[in-house]
């Protein structure tokens, strides 16, 4: 008598959310001949480790299932998994004991969650949206937003997505207009960690000039006041302006940006004047133009400016054409100067 005999492994379905797979295991034997075995014999079939035990006969001229079992087998961490099955049986005829071994790849369980961003550019004050993609619905996730190298926020319990504004962005780059941040995505199955994913995105710094409207400024020049009779009356090239900045007119910055400096512009003269919460002031000597404009520049280099026209005064210098002198008559002791 002949016999053959196989071992396969079917894999039936999947449990993403455990991370298992239900698998069945069969063990076959063929006989072919006049002889066969009609009482039970023992056997032992081992899959993924652990040993079943079963006893069957062999029918005359017939291909058996001698053993079958379904069962669920846990996936790796990764969400891999291969299995291996094997078995021993006793057939009781002249064949004696059989054996066969067999494995099967199974096919990867997606775990780690793939976060995304409903933009990775964006201006800060919008709301952006963090989408979890998750493999499974009963998983859950931790998000950590960072920007600019710093935790802006740490958000658990997300589902399938999360909302939020990023008006807290702000605070990380006082100094800057622009920096990039990541979302660092956990996954949690219950209370297990299955893994972590991330995504890059950049802040961009919008409408966020300081607010700068008015200064003060004047002739100084007591000369040239005296001339004029009026300190709002400047003549070119000799009136000395002075540019004050009172508390109540000085710049207030926005979106946690903080005040910095002025800068006086008359023509080609540029002076720098600190910021202060008190009046300051600053003068230009010899003023050569008829705008006066004031730059107000805060911590990100953002500016606002504000221009004032000049009452300007021309001035035109005596001009000496020609000079002659001589002595009157030639010779007498009186000096002639003509000009």
């Amino acid at each position: 008598m002949a016999i053959s005999s196989n071992i396969s492994i079917t894999q039936n379905s999947q449990n993403i959310a455990n991370n298992k797979s239900n698998i069945t295991v069969r063990v076959q034997v063929t006989t072919t001949g006049e002889s066969y075995n009609g009482y039970s014999k023992p056997g032992t079939c081992t899959i993924d480790g652990t040993s079943y035990n079963f006893s069957h006969n062999i029918p005359y001229q017939a291909t058996t299932t001698i053993f079958e079992k379904t069962l669920d087998v846990a996936h790796d961490s990764n969400g891999e998994k291969t299995v291996y099955a094997s078995f021993s049986f006793q057939t009781g005829i002249s064949a004696g004991t059989i054996t066969g071994s067999t494995s099967k790849k199974l096919t990867t369980i997606p775990r780690t969650s793939e976060v995304s961003l409903s933009k990775k550019n964006f201006n800060i004050g919008e709301t952006i949206t963090i989408y979890t993609n998750r493999k499974s619905a009963s998983f859950t996730h931790t998000a950590v937003i960072k920007f600019n190298g710093q935790t802006v926020r740490t958000q658990t319990g997300i589902d399938a997505s999360y909302s939020c504004n990023t008006n807290e962005l702000f605070a990380k780059i006082p100094n800057q207009n622009q920096a990039n941040g990541t979302v660092e995505l956990t996954t949690y199955s219950g209370g297990t960690r299955i893994g972590t994913s991330t995504v890059n995105f950049t802040g961009y710094v919008v409408n966020s000039d300081p607010v700068f409207n008015n200064f003060d400024c004047e002739d100084t020049n007591t000369v040239t006041k005296t001339l004029t009779g009026n300190n709002q009356k400047y003549i070119r090239k000799y009136s000395i302006l002075k540019v004050t900045i009172t508390s109540a007119n000085k710049m207030t910055t926005k979106n946690s940006a903080t005040p910095k400096y002025y800068n006086i512009v008359v023509g080609n003269k540029i002076e720098k004047l600190d910021y202060s919460t008190s009046e300051i002031s600053k003068t230009i000597n010899n003023m050569d133009d008829n705008t006066v404009t004031v730059f107000a520049v805060d911590s990100r280099g953002n500016q606002k400016d504000k221009t004032k026209a000049l009452d300007i005064v021309e001035y035109s210098e005596t001009v000496l054409q020609s000079v002659k002198i001589e002595r009157k008559e030639g010779v007498g002791e009186t000096v002639l100067i003509s000009l």
